[in-house]
């Protein structure tokens, strides 16, 4: 997940190079690297995110000292001309493989789903992954940006996907403390193995009444037949556990005949 540092450190020094700006534009990452490009450095980690207006990119380098302060002024060109502040924090050869270090531990990818993803609900959810003792890498949205527009809100959906890092103290535990608040809050989350498997599936099998749609298809049918109290206060015996699912099925069906 990470580059690895040249064998002759001594003669090389690492740097977290940070820019901000005010908006993302096409071409950003280009003129960085064609920036530094001239000057023998080695990329040995990077990461870039944007939130509303605001863009971030971060980019761990390694570079010659002799390089280093013609880089620097390059850069600092740059963000001028770009408009956007840049920074440069110096890391330690010790510091830099004690954090390669503390890459190789389990990694997790949970998704948080709901119309609108309420502080209270996701404050829980960090909560849960705090108490396992598990970092939160990077968050990521999925999903577009929600219209607050009253017209567009009904059929809005918000998906955040956290990659956290870090060995739990029991897997089964971890999902069934955030199965938990998915009960008891108006959000789904998923946690999976961040691994090969997981990239790459192709299949979902869930359920589809009162889940992947908003009604139970056997009320919907009933209705169009004529006996829809009935059937649906039939199904609602069964949710409530009052009726075991093949009998309610049974009735239900007799009532459709």
């Amino acid at each position: 997940r990470c580059g690895a540092a040249s064998p002759k450190m001594a003669s090389k020094e690492i740097y977290l190079v940070t820019m901000k700006g005010d908006k993302s534009r096409p071409g950003l990452v280009s003129e960085l690297t064609e920036a530094i490009g001239p000057h023998n450095v080695t990329i040995l980690d990077i990461g870039q995110s944007e939130i509303h207006d605001m863009t971030s990119l971060g980019m761990l380098i390694e570079v010659g000292r002799d390089d280093s302060q013609k880089l620097f002024k390059d850069l600092v060109f740059l963000a001028h001309h770009l408009s956007i502040d840049v920074n440069f924090t110096p890391v330690s050869s010790p510091d830099y493989e004690r954090w390669v270090r503390s890459q190789n531990k389990g990694r997790f990818t949970v998704t948080v789903l709901a119309r609108r993803i309420q502080a209270g609900a996701f404050s829980r959810v960090t909560k849960v992954i705090a108490d396992h003792s598990l970092n939160i890498d990077t968050i990521v949205r999925l999903s577009d940006c929600p219209s607050l527009r009253s017209s567009n809100m009904q059929n809005s959906r918000s998906a955040l996907q956290l990659h956290i890092s870090g060995r739990p103290r029991s897997v089964s535990s971890l999902r069934e403390e955030l199965f938990k608040i998915s009960m008891e809050h108006e959000v789904d989350v998923a946690v999976q193995e961040d691994d090969v498997f997981r990239r790459n599936r192709r299949l979902i099998l869930f359920d589809m009444d009162s889940t992947l749609i908003q009604c139970e298809v056997i009320d919907e049918l009933a209705k169009h037949a004529g006996v829809g109290p009935q059937v649906a206060e039939i199904t609602e015996a069964a949710m409530r556990g009052e009726i075991d699912f093949q009998e309610s099925f049974r009735r239900r069906m007799r009532l459709l005949k």
